[in-house]
């Protein structure tokens, strides 16, 4: 599940997990402006999502990350690996590949 928070807009963020993953979330940070909930569908043959668009989120996400002042590339790394449930060495290693 994706919540997307001021698309299109200065301060766009979205926050991806399981529904307990952004519940703690908005419980720590309190919800602000317009939300748009993305919510999978059905996971059989033929709707997976393709590499490059996990790709293309997976930047995007590291790039809202880093755009927030206290926040490095480690503790972003870490954030990351936390809300996709990925290793954060595997994250780093595709963070590479998608930087230059």
């Amino acid at each position: 599940m994706v919540a997307a928070r001021e698309l299109t807009k200065l301060h766009e963020e979205a926050v991806r997990g399981s529904i307990s993953d952004l519940r703690r979330h908005f419980e720590q940070h309190s919800p602000r402006g317009e939300f748009v909930l993305v919510v999978q569908g059905n996971t059989g043959a033929g709707a997976e999502v393709s590499a490059e668009a996990a790709e293309r989120d997976l930047a995007v996400r590291m790039r809202e990350l880093l755009a927030q002042p206290e926040m490095d590339e480690k503790k972003a790394l870490k954030q990351l690996a936390r809300e996709w449930g990925i290793g954060r060495s595997d994250l780093y290693r595709r963070w590479q590949r998608l930087r230059t």
